[in-house]
This record gives C-alpha cells, sequence and structure tokens, in this order.
C-alpha cells in the first residue's frame, strides 16, 4: 500500500513541472503581448540584436527584429538604429553587417546606421554598441 502511494506521490510531482512551465509560459507571453509598444517618445536609436545569418543573409527571425528597427526608424521614433552582432562559426559576414545591408536595400540611409559586428552575445551586444 506504501509502495502505491509513492508512486502516485512520484507521478503527480512530475506531472506538475510541465504544468508549472507550461503556466510560466502563458504568463510570460501575456506580459510580452501587453507590453506598451509606442510610448509616444523619441529615441535617439533603436538597438537591433543579433541573431543569425544564412548565406550571408539575416535568417527569418532575424528579419523580423530588422523589419522591426526599420518600422521603428521609418516612423519617426529613432534617428538611426544599431545593428549588433558578430560573425557566427563559418560565417564571412557579421550578423550587424548582414542586418546593415538589408536594412540599406529597404531605404535606411546607411549614415543613419551604425554597426558593433565584434559581439558574440547578448551582453556583448549591448556592453559593445555602448
Amino acid at each position: 500500500m506504501h509502495e502505491i502511494s509513492m508512486k502516485t506521490s512520484s507521478l503527480i510531482r512530475l506531472a506538475a513541472l510541465p504544468a508549472f512551465l507550461l503556466s510560466w509560459a502563458i504568463v510570460d507571453a501575456c506580459q510580452v503581448w501587453t507590453y506598451p509598444r509606442d510610448t509616444g517618445h523619441m529615441a535617439d536609436a533603436a538597438i537591433v540584436l543579433g541573431a543569425s545569418t544564412w548565406n550571408n543573409t539575416p535568417s527569418p527571425a532575424f528579419k523580423a527584429r530588422i523589419d522591426h528597427g526599420i518600422e521603428v526608424y521609418r516612423t519617426g521614433r529613432v534617428r538611426q538604429i544599431i545593428f549588433t552582432g558578430g560573425k557566427g562559426e563559418g560565417e564571412t559576414v557579421s550578423n550587424a553587417d548582414a542586418a546593415r545591408d538589408y536594412a540599406v536595400a529597404q531605404g535606411v540611409p546607411k549614415e543613419d546606421i551604425i554597426v558593433e559586428p565584434y559581439s558574440r552575445y547578448t551582453r556583448e551586444n549591448l556592453a559593445y554598441a555602448r
């Protein structure tokens, strides 16, 4: 009898972890979704953190980040865009350079873009961009 209750207790604990993680993910997603996106304030620059490039062009996820930076720039909320990110393993172009080339092709003037092409991690993205 004691063995059955121990197994039941273990199964309950095992089932609680995925439930907790799912709950946490839902709360986190709601916080991101409801975060105020437009404060109406002008900023000097928007920073777009690097992600990855495929054959020297931004990956779909990175493209989405860049497109958002371009949108913020075009709506006049920032004066410049800072693209960050170094070269990944096997890449010949840094994330920042690939992002700049993409943004210029979308009509963003090169003089309104700053690149930080050396960072490899988020902490470095921010430190080097500063």
